[in-house]
């Protein structure tokens, strides 16, 4: 029989903010734009680590809130699993239509770590590239430089 491991809280609540923002936008930014918005975002990512094994969890010291120009960055703990994600962009109209971005580990090669630039719709995922440049304004620039030379 195949063990297979139960979702990280990084995959977990990947999952739950993408969808938030997609479906909607409007409850995401009132929620995470709000003064207790931080708080919010750390209750959550401490409640979904509540249920993994005790070696598990990690701590909500690292995850914040950043407005970089018209994104707003949700920053997670540093991934150690393949899939987790450094952060989620959101940007667009709280009433419109929004464009949600990840910052995912895609391997860690040599020390090194390779992250994966996607971009989520309702229908799942469009890769936008790879980087090693996991910081917030690494980010943005490369969601930029996707927006500004579409496939």
């Amino acid at each position: 029989m195949k063990v297979t491991e139960s979702p990280s809280q990084g995959i977990r609540i990947k999952g739950m903010l993408a969808k938030l923002a997609l479906t909607d936008p409007a409850r995401f930014y009132s929620t995470f734009r709000a003064e207790a918005g931080i708080r919010y975002l750390r209750t959550m990512w401490d409640a979904l680590g509540a249920n993994l094994p005790v070696d598990a969890p990690v701590s909500a010291d690292d995850v914040t809130l950043e407005t970089c120009g018209e994104f707003l960055v949700l920053r997670l703990p540093v991934p150690t699993r393949k899939g987790e994600a450094f952060a989620l962009a959101i940007s667009g109209e709280v009433e419109g239509q929004v464009r949600v971005f990840l910052l995912e580990l895609a391997d860690a090669i040599a020390g090194s770590r390779v992250a994966a630039v996607v971009e989520l719709d309702l229908e799942g995922k469009i890769a936008c590239g790879l980087t090693t440049d996991v910081t917030t304004a690494g980010f943005i620039d490369h969601i930029r430089m996707v927006a500004a030379h579409p496939l």
